[in-house]
């Protein structure tokens, strides 16, 4: 076993746990903002929006880092507009 099985075991992990945080914001936070929006459309202010993406651990500075610290802005940007939201219902 060369030095390419623990890299490649790294990418593997990290492109799972990325894959996991980008799927959560979008079926959870981004799907119920969605909700919620149409709702504030319709004069309904009556949903709530639980974010509960985590943000990813940024593990180093290659390409794989700059993608975990790219989701993290979507996390970060997503839950300051659900914060927005809750503010003005």
């Amino acid at each position: 076993v060369g030095v390419g099985a623990p890299f490649g075991r790294r990418v593997a992990r990290t492109l799972v746990m990325l894959t996991d945080r980008a799927a959560r914001l979008r079926a959870v936070c981004v799907t119920g903002l969605e909700r919620a929006l149409g709702d504030l459309a319709r004069g309904d202010l009556s949903r709530e929006i639980v974010p509960s993406t985590t943000l990813v651990p940024v593990e180093s500075e290659d390409e794989l880092g700059h993608l975990a610290e790219t989701i993290n802005g979507l996390i970060t940007q997503t839950q300051s507009t659900v914060a927005a939201y809750d503010t003005v219902r």
